[in-house]
């Protein structure tokens, strides 16, 4: 028997218990903490204390919560994004990834079956548990409240929700935020579209899972819980427009016939919703076990691994390789490593390091050690340092400590482009900088313009001490001829093109009875791929070498049913053939 949590405040003193709760006296968690207390209209008071004596029910304060844990989610679902395709265990090959602060006591090691595992768990806070959803005999109730509320069927009710295009299952679709007045009912009708966001995100996420036939081994009756989330998708396709119009235009309806609509729920719905409390004590079980992942019990280190990861990401040009250093991939921090080799002209052993220690003298310092760097050389030594980059998750930081690191790192690495200060948060101080040095705040995966500006900032940085990408001509030839067939067409092909174009270094080109015409692959091209004719791959090399010359790497993506234009073949030092279902387990080998 499930112990029931009914309350805000029972489930925060669960959440405490475990050890998952928002410290104050961490400054890591300080803006978390007054984000949450925002969203439960907390202030003044400690956030126990004011559970206690409100009427906040554990669902309500879990939806607050799991908004609040999203970005980690993500950022955890990220690093396991970019592991994934860039590091391809070999058979009978652990691979490990650590997590927590290295002083924890609580750190943690899981292997690429569990990440994988983990990751796909986390995905669950943004998908299943953000809003329990109503039974739907209680949804379908939302019908009569309706035409209660609307007590003539006039067209113009229609005009709005056709205006933004109406709403297709499947498909992302944004449900209007009602504003909150003094009738009762309001609430409820802020519960109401909470209830349709969350129906229509589910459903997109279910939609692209089914599509990429990705399961989460978790989800008991994963089938089922699909099947349960489209009745309720196309059930909206009938709620909506009305709803839509009364979620956009509450303060158009007279306060009679929201006293009508309040009784009709309190009679008829509220029971319906109350019977399903088992159900509902499930979903709370399960998501404080999914909490204990660490993307939450370690959010701070995962934000730092996260870091580490867009900056690698950032670098993409420079054809970052990781490394794996005693069966672990080295992008925890725990020690002095250079975690990825890099393709930078006229520097061989260029590469990026975490936590590497060079000789500073200062009033204050005898060294400098910040997060990342990118070097030109592995010589632990100021000369070596292309640029550095310092992890922060601060709601408050004091100007001083900022330019005292950011003078510190300026002249202890005197051939650098210049230092880059990434913060979590945003904290608008105002700080004087060396001209080289930038504080950047905002760096989360909510702010992805942010990002955008961290990594252009980066590589002008490095291109203007001459850090330089090298560029190999590198060539992936798609086989589009007859014997394809629908190869391309299956959604976890198509992403893994995506990743490809990324990679913009690389010529994309296809051939059948030779090159085709086009050049090379686009993004626009990707759901449009048709196959026809031969499969003459020794043509397609001999106009490849006529055109551009034969490339060192060639990837050649094809069924195998070719001339086999051996001599050709072996003129490119590096070759090899795999399917289209194999693309992105190759991505990395490019």
């Amino acid at each position: 028997m499930i112990e029931p949590i009914e309350t805000a405040a029972e489930l925060y003193r669960e959440i405490k218990r475990r050890g998952l709760h928002l410290r104050q006296e961490n400054g890591r968690d300080s803006a978390l903490y007054n984000e949450l207390c925002d969203k439960v209209n907390c202030s003044n008071i400690s956030l126990q204390d004011y559970l206690d004596t409100s009427e906040i029910t554990a669902e309500q304060f879990l939806k607050s919560f799991l908004e609040i844990t999203q970005p980690f989610a993500q950022m955890f679902m990220g690093i396991w994004d970019f592991l994934s395709v860039n590091i391809a265990p070999k058979a009978l090959e652990t691979i490990s990834v650590r997590f927590g602060f290295p002083e924890s006591s609580e750190t943690c090691t899981i292997d690429w079956e569990q990440f994988r595992r983990y990751a796909e768990r986390s995905q669950i806070i943004i998908t299943y548990l953000g809003l329990k959803l109503w039974p739907i005999d209680a949804i379908n109730k939302l019908f009569h409240i309706s035409n209660i509320l609307l007590v003539n069927n006039d067209t113009r009710y229609w005009e709005p929700y056709s205006k933004n295009g109406g709403y297709s299952p499947g498909s992302a679709f944004q449900i209007p935020k009602p504003i909150v007045g003094s009738h009762n009912f309001d609430l409820i009708l802020q519960e109401i579209a909470s209830l349709f966001q969350t129906i229509i995100n589910d459903y997109e996420v279910e939609c692209l899972k089914k599509e990429s036939e990705r399961r989460i081994p978790e989800l008991l009756d994963d089938s089922d819980e699909y099947e349960s989330v489209r009745n309720y998708a196309y059930l909206l396709t009938d709620l909506l427009p009305k709803w839509y119009f009364i979620l956009k235009y509450p303060d158009t309806i007279g306060e009679n016939l929201k006293d009508h609509a309040l009784n009709f729920y309190q009679t008829e719905i509220l029971p319906i919703i109350k019977e399903d409390q088992i159900e509902s004590q499930i979903k709370i079980k399960k998501a404080l076990d999914i909490l204990d992942l660490p993307f939450w019990r370690h959010r701070w280190h995962t934000y730092e691994v996260w870091a580490t990861i867009v900056t690698i990401k950032a670098l993409e040009e420079y054809r970052p390789n990781i490394n794996i250093i005693n069966g672990y991939v080295p992008i925890d921090g725990y020690s002095e490593e250079i975690i990825a080799n890099l393709m930078v002209k006229g520097f061989p052993n260029a590469c990026i390091g975490l936590q590497i220690q060079t000789p500073f003298i200062s009033e204050k310092r005898i060294a400098i050690k910040p997060d990342l760097r990118v070097c030109f050389s592995k010589d632990i030594i100021p000369e070596a340092t292309a640029s550095i980059v310092e992890f922060k998750q601060r709601s408050r930081m004091d100007r001083a400590y900022v330019e005292e690191i950011a003078r510190a790192y300026s002249n202890g690495s005197p051939k650098s482009g210049g230092t880059i200060i990434i913060n979590y948060d945003i904290t608008r101080i105002e700080v004087s900088l060396p001209n080289t040095c930038y504080l950047l705040e905002g760096i989360n995966p909510s702010h992805s313009e942010n990002i955008q500006t961290f990594k252009e900032i980066l590589n002008d940085m490095l291109r203007s001490v001459g850090y330089i990408p090298k560029i190999d001509d590198v060539i992936v030839l798609l086989d589009v001829s007859g014997s394809m067939g629908d190869s391309y067409r299956p959604i976890r092909v198509q992403q893994a093109l995506r990743k490809l174009i990324q990679k913009r270094w690389i010529k994309i080109l296809r051939f059948s009875d030779g090159l085709l015409p086009g050049g090379d692959l686009k993004d626009e091209d990707i759901k449009i791929i048709s196959t026809k004719g031969r499969t003459l791959l020794g043509q397609a090399l001999k106009q490849i070498e006529q055109k551009f010359s034969l490339p060192s790497k060639m990837l050649v993506v094809t069924d195998g049913g070719h001339d086999n234009p051996v001599e050709l073949m072996r003129m490119i030092p590096n070759i090899r053939e795999c399917s289209p279902d194999e693309l992105e387990q190759n991505l990395s080998w490019l």
